[in-house]
Formats: structure tokens, sequence, C-alpha cells
């Protein structure tokens, strides 16, 4: 659900602003390859989008073409990857398995003129002594899935978390939940 509800901005992006250039990374290739690619042509495959006719995608440079925007493809494995590259929008899948500099090198893309400048970032939780959680969620804050969180006390930034519960997922998170329950018991860690 995470993964797809990024692929979904990202297309609904690209198809408001033609002509955006999107950085899309993954922690690995084997999780780019077996998460974040199939999800696209899942959607593209729903969209009656065809490849060649509606879409391209470049295999070596790692680059989706379509509705005049360009999507570049990397890995968080090397922080740098992403460096130099001039874009209007990320997305980080699964952004708590990289580290902190990737997403600061990622921010730093964000200088292509003319595009309102974005970052998408979907992730399972890593606890609270984690990056993802010390920039989301201020020390001590509590919070309820379906909430919505500002941070007002970061000057200039205007960054949204949305937190959700496994069972609240409408593709199998329920039949997850109750599986993890019967794993792991009812109030575990």
């Amino acid at each position: 659900g995470k993964t797809a509800g990024e692929i979904i901005r990202m297309i609904h992006y690209c198809h408001q602003w033609p002509g955006a250039r999107i950085v899309c990374t993954s922690p690995t290739n084997p999780l780019l390859n077996a998460n974040v690619l199939p999800v696209i042509w899942e959607f593209f495959d729903r969209l009656g989008l065809v490849k060649g006719r509606d879409f391209a995608y470049l295999k070596e440079e790692k680059v989706l073409e379509f509705f005049g925007c360009q999507v570049i493809f990397r890995t968080t494995e090397d922080p740098d990857s992403v460096k130099g590259i001039t874009a209007a929008a990320f997305m980080m899948d699964e952004a708590a398995m990289s580290p902190l500099e990737a997403f600061m090198n990622l921010q730093g893309t964000l200088r292509q003129p003319g595009f309102p400048h974005q970052g998408w970032m979907a992730s399972t939780p890593k606890g609270r002594r984690h990056w993802l959680c010390k920039l989301f969620y201020p020390e001590k804050a509590l919070y309820m899935p379906g909430e919505v969180r500002l941070r007002p006390d970061l000057p200039g930034a205007n960054f949204l978390a949305m937190p959700a519960r496994t069972r609240d997922n409408p593709f199998g998170g329920e039949a997850l939940y109750q599986a993890m329950i019967a794993t792991y018991g009812e109030n575990s860690p």
C-alpha cells in the first residue's frame, strides 16, 4: 500500500507537470526491482499505457520517460549517487532503510525551475531513535494513526507526516495484523 501510494502520487505529479524530473530511490537494486518497478508497471497497465508508445524505460540508464517527464532511479546504498541531479521532486521508498545523508542529498536535488518542489517518502517504522522519526516527529510527540502532523518548528520546511496502522491497509492489512498477533502475541513491542 505505501509504495502504491507513492507511485500514484508520482504519476499524478507527472500528469500535472510535464517536463518534470523526478528521482525515485530504493535502498537497494533488488528492492527497486522487486518492489517499485512492478508497481509502476501494474499502474501503467491499469491506465492502458503501452511501452514504446506512451512510455520508455531505459534499463541501462535506469530512466523512465512518460508524460514528458523523466524518472531517474537510484539506490541509496551510495547516498552521493543523487548528487548533481536537478529535479522537481523525489520519492524514497522504504526510507527508513536509507541513511539520513541520502535524504539530505535528495533535498539538494530540488532545484528544477518552474516546478513545485516535493519529496514523497514511505516506510515501515524503525523506532523513535531513527532519523526518520526524529525528523518528522518532535521529541516526545505522541501521534495516532491517521493523524496529520506538520512541523512548524522547522523554519522553511513544510513537512507532512501521515502515520497509518498495518491493519488499516486496504490491501490485506487486517489479515497481516492478525497473522502478526498469532506470531508475536497481542501486546508484543
